[in-house]
C-alpha cells in the first residue's frame, strides 16, 4: 500500500532521519518489485538468443527504477539511477537525493548486486559492493547507505553466510545479521563498518528480493 506524500522535515539532519529516507526508498523499490513479479511471472527476463553474455543486473535496476518513478514517496527526495557523484565523479547504481536549505544537494546510495549460493557473486557483493563503502569509494560523508541483492539462485541464510566468509577476513566490520526494518519489506539485514582512513562507522542495510522464478537463464 502506499503511503501519502509528505513536504519535506525542516530539522537536522542526523542519523535517525536519513535512515527515515532509506527506509521509505526501500519500501518504494519493494513496492515496484512486486510490480515487476506480477509482469515477469508471465514473461521472465529471458537472455537474447544473439547475446552470449547480457548485463542483467542493469536490467534488473532499470526496471525497478522504471517502476518506482510511478510509487508515491513518502518524503521530499528523488531516486536517481546511475547518479554521478558531483565531487568523486564515481556512480553507483541508485542514489537518493535530497536538499538541506539553500539548494544544497545531499545523496544517499544504494549499490545493487546480484546473488547465487556461493561463488563469485558473493565475492563481487563484497568486493565491488560493500567494500567501496568501507573505503570511502561510496558515500564517504555518510554514516549509512543501501545496499540491494537481487537473488536469483540459492536461499538467503546460504548466500549471507558465504558473503559473511568473506567478510570475516577483514577486522573493521561486524557481520551481516537480520534485521528487520519494516513489516512489508522483504528480507532485510544489515553490517556495521569501520570506513578506512578514520573515516567513522558505516551501517549499511541489505535489502533482498528474489527473482529466482523471473529468471529463465540464470548465466548472466
Amino acid at each position: 500500500m502506499s503511503r501519502i506524500y509528505k513536504p519535506i522535515i525542516h530539522e537536522p539532519w542526523g542519523f535517525d532521519r536519513l535512515f527515515l529516507y532509506l527506509k521509505d526508498a526501500f519500501r518504494v523499490l519493494n513496492e515496484a518489485y512486486r510490480v515487476i513479479r506480477v509482469k515477469k511471472k508471465k514473461e521472465p527476463y529471458t537472455k537474447p538468443a544473439s547475446k552470449i553474455k547480457w548485463d542483467l543486473e542493469n536490467i534488473l535496476t532499470e526496471d525497478l527504477m522504471e517502476a518506482a518513478v510511478r510509487i508515491p514517496k513518502e518524503f521530499n527526495y528523488d531516486l536517481d539511477a546511475e547518479s554521478k557523484d558531483p565531487v568523486k565523479k564515481n556512480r553507483i547504481d541508485i542514489t537518493i537525493i535530497y536538499t538541506v536549505g539553500l539548494g544544497f544537494e545531499k545523496r544517499l546510495g544504494i549499490e545493487c548486486k546480484r546473488l547465487k549460493n556461493g561463488g563469485e557473486l558473493c565475492r563481487e557483493y563484497y568486493k565491488n559492493g560493500i567494500k567501496r563503502f568501507i573505503s570511502g569509494y561510496y558515500s564517504e560523508a555518510m554514516p549509512l547507505a543501501g545496499m540491494i541483492g537481487y537473488i536469483q539462485e540459492g536461499n538467503i541464510p546460504k548466500i549471507i553466510s558465504s558473503i559473511n566468509r568473506h567478510l570475516e577476513q577483514q577486522t573493521t566490520i561486524q557481520l551481516i545479521k537480520e534485521e528487520k526494518i519494516d513489516e512489508i519489506l522483504e528480507y532485510t539485514c544489515s553490517s556495521i563498518h569501520n570506513k578506512d582512513r578514520a573515516l567513522g562507522r558505516i551501517k549499511l542495510y541489505h535489502m533482498m528480493l528474489y527473482y529466482i522464478d523471473l529468471i529463465n537463464d540464470k548465466t548472466g
